[in-house]
Order: C-alpha cells, then structure tokens, then sequence
C-alpha cells in the first residue's frame, strides 16, 4: 500500500492529485489518499477536489496512517509514548494481519532528477508521500489524464457573461496574490511576484500579443484597483469563498495568463489550452536559491523580478 498526503489550497491538492494519479498509472491498486490535514486545519476552503471535480478516492484510515510513521488526528494522542507503545503493539501483533510498516517518504518534492525520478520513488516498498509535488515533470508524460480529471463545473450566467468575453478579446489573465502571502508564516514567497514583475510581465505581453485585453484576479483586488493602471481591464471581484475556484476556471479560459508564484495561478495557466498561448511566470518561485520551486514548462516565459 502507498498513502498520498493531501493538504494546503486548490493549488496544492491539485499537484497532489496530480502526483497521486502518476502513482496509480504505476500501481493500479493499493493507493489510497491522506485528508487527515483538512481535520485539523481549514485552510482556505478546505479540502475541494471533491466537491469541485467529483474526484473519487480511497481514503486511508487513521490506524493506517498512523502506522506510516505520520501523527494523526482526533482521538490517537501525538505523544511520542503513546505512539512508540502503538509500534510495539503492531511489530508483535498486527503486522502478520494487516501491512508492514510503510517508509515515509519526505524527499524535497520539488526534487527531480534530469534523467527521470529518484529510483526509490515509485519502487515497490511500501510508501508515505508526504508533499506538494510542484513540478510538472512528475506528471508531464500523464497530461491528458490530468486534464480529464480537471474539468470544472458549468460556470454560473454571470461568470458565464465574463467568459463569453474573455472567448471575444484577446484576453491575459493577470493574478496577483497578496492577503495570506503577506504573513510571516509565507515569507517564503514573499518580494518575488513585485511590482517590477508585473511591470515587466505586462511589456513582454504587449509586445507579443495584439491588442491584450487584462482580466485581474487577485485575494487583494482592493490593492490591485490602486495600484493597477493597464489600458484595457476588468477586475474580477465578486467569486469569493467556496466559489474561488471559478477564478482559476477563468483565468484557464483566458488565452493568455501572467502568474503569480502561486499553484493557484500556475494551474489556471497551465489548463489554458490555447496552443499558441503566452505564459508570463517569476524567474524566482522561491527565497530560497537551492531550492527550484513550482517548476513551470519550458514553453513558459520566465520574467526578472526587479
């Protein structure tokens, strides 16, 4: 058996969706899915693979996950005793009846060898995956069944109205990222996506495509309509909560996209099946030099920071 963590926003569990659809094109059976995250933490808008794309997966138990080596949720304490009591009790009694223990797989997920996956990830030994997966070489040989899982519900008449045109202009989604990026906890991202970005992002489109016309999505567009100044543009403020995800269903309608370092973005632009389509990224995912972060595709421009 393989457990796939799931955890974070849209973005995130759709690169661990993503990740855990290589995995069973690999292993038919015996992968089962980690929501435990979602019981502790409501982040965002919880856990919405379901509720938005009717994604369908074996869940795995907590007796399951916490015999991964994982800590758990609910009732099971986190203490070290207790758990170091639990592996007792399965070495000498359960191990024989249920599964043997599984090997955490905490690997940096953004890791990707040049010549393909590390010879250990997709082996046959028992495996906790624990990550984001920001990397489209894990899945790029799967597209298509990603693409198939990805399918977004009918948009309601008034976005419906945007999206008509969004299909007339020669439109460039632009997403700006700010409200929870902005806390200490996310300093990480942080001072990447600046105004000289967006700046510099916005020239390359111009120069490269005729006429664009900018659709803004932002979780700030307060900050955005004060500080946005482009010829042609409409702000997209009304989808908000559990209705934030028809933001990154617009954005893959538009035939051009200007991300922010955000999965959110990243997977609107990438679901965007215009093949003649100009994506603007941060040359920089990432405060952190050693680590490449949200690796893009090659077709996608990347744009100086500052």
């Amino acid at each position: 058996m393989k457990i796939v963590e799931f955890m974070g926003g849209l973005g995130n569990q759709m690169f661990q969706y993503a990740f855990y659809l290589k995995l069973k094109n690999v292993y038919e059976e015996n992968l089962k899915a980690d929501l435990s995250f979602f019981c502790k933490q409501n982040c965002h808008n919880g856990y919405e693979l379901k509720r938005i794309f009717n994604i369908d997966m074996p869940f795995a138990t907590v007796e399951e996950c916490y015999f991964s080596g994982k800590k758990c949720i609910g009732e099971i304490s986190h203490s070290r005793l207790l758990k170091f009591a639990y592996r007792i009790y399965y070495n000498a009694f359960l191990s024989k009846h249920m599964f043997p223990p599984y090997s955490p797989y905490h690997r940096k997920d953004n890791e990707y060898k040049a010549n393909g996956y590390y010879e250990d990830m997709f082996d046959d030994i028992y495996k906790y995956y624990g990550g984001y997966w920001q990397n489209e070489l894990y899945f790029r040989d799967i597209s298509d069944l990603i693409r198939d899982a990805f399918v977004f519900p009918k948009l309601d008449s008034y976005n419906l109205e945007l999206a008509k045109l969004i299909t007339a202009k020669e439109s460039v989604s632009l997403h700006i990222r700010r409200g929870d990026y902005l806390t200490a906890e996310n300093s990480v991202f942080q001072n990447i996506c600046t105004p000289t970005y967006y700046k510099n992002a916005v020239s390359y489109m111009n120069s490269s495509v005729a006429n664009p016309y900018y659709f803004i999505f932002s979780n700030d567009i307060e900050w955005c309509k004060n500080n946005l100044n482009l010829d042609n543009m409409i702000f997209v403020d009304w989808n908000i909560g559990v209705d934030s995800y028809k933001d990154m269903q617009l954005m893959s309608l538009c035939k051009h996209n200007i991300i922010a370092n955000s999965s959110f973005s990243w997977w609107g632009a990438w679901l965007n099946n215009n093949p003649n389509k100009v994506v603007c990224a941060p040359k920089r995912w990432y405060n952190n030099e050693d680590t490449v972060y949200g690796e893009c595709p090659d077709s996608w421009v990347r744009i100086e920071i500052d």
